[in-house]
């Protein structure tokens, strides 16, 4: 699974999936843009890359801004010159709770920044694949947009639109040799995940979630998720366009009582 030479951009690159992403990217001879609104752990993430001797950048870029995702892939290209991958990565989880118990402030940030930021990276990349003649743009939603959960109504709906907006980019530049693909990943140890206990003020309640969160039978290390990524990365995967890829240890086929 060759990436060698590709320059491969990721957000939400400071951690989890998109951190471990690049660096498996990375080992593998790609050139990567960490991209993250988190500056602090972005700067400390290119350390790292750099100290295993992997070619990398971090570059700031807050997905819900027009200007800062336009400034983040015009520095990309002017580094490198061109982007053969976007890893659209960057989201958060959103309100927990029942529709009518949802602020709509929470409602929308959810959706400014799992939908429209993917969005907004999506239009200025795809002018640069564009201009290249190719391009390979990966989105991550989640088994949660396919099958709903009790009070992620937010969550659920916003990756559900992550996978038809990534069905749309393929169809719309089938002819231009550029394709998209949805990575659906059900539960991984990553910040987004251990955040649903950390925030918990209680002691006892924390602990009980944490329990039950680590105890999900289907719940996955990081790099369970990044081998897919990788293939997706490659030319391996050439043929695949539109296509929606779960990753949940078969949590999506079984039917929950």
């Amino acid at each position: 699974m060759d990436v060698k030479d590709k320059v491969v951009f990721i957000t939400g690159g400071a951690s989890g999936i998109g951190k471990a992403s690049g660096l498996k990217l990375g080992k593998n001879d790609a050139k990567v843009a960490l991209c993250d609104i988190d500056k602090k752990n972005g700067k400390e993430a290119e350390k790292e890359f750099l100290e295993q001797g992997i070619e990398a950048e971090f570059f700031h870029c807050d997905v819900t801004n027009e200007k800062s995702v336009k400034n983040a892939v015009d520095q990309v290209v002017n580094k490198w010159g061109k982007i053969d991958v976007a890893f659209l990565n960057a989201g958060i989880e959103g309100p927990n709770n029942k529709i009518t118990d949802i602020d709509y402030s929470d409602w929308k940030k959810t959706f400014e920044i799992n939908v429209n930021g993917v969005f907004l990276c999506a239009k200025n990349i795809l002018k640069i694949m564009e201009k290249q003649g190719k391009g390979n743009i990966i989105i991550t939603s989640s088994n949660l947009g396919m099958s709903a959960l009790p009070n992620k109504a937010a969550y659920c709906s916003t990756k559900g639109a992550l996978i038809m907006l990534g069905k749309s980019i393929a169809v719309d530049y089938k002819n231009e040799d550029i394709r998209a693909n949805i990575i659906c990943p059900g539960p991984v140890k990553t910040p987004l995940v251990t955040s649903r206990w950390e925030e918990i003020e209680d002691p006892k309640k924390r602990a009980e979630v944490k329990e039950a969160i680590l105890n999900i039978p289907q719940l996955m290390e990081v790099k369970e998720v990044v081998n897919t990524v990788h293939f997706l990365a490659s030319d391996a995967s050439q043929a695949y366009n539109g296509e929606t890829f779960v990753i949940d240890k078969g949590a999506q086929a079984e039917l929950v009582e």
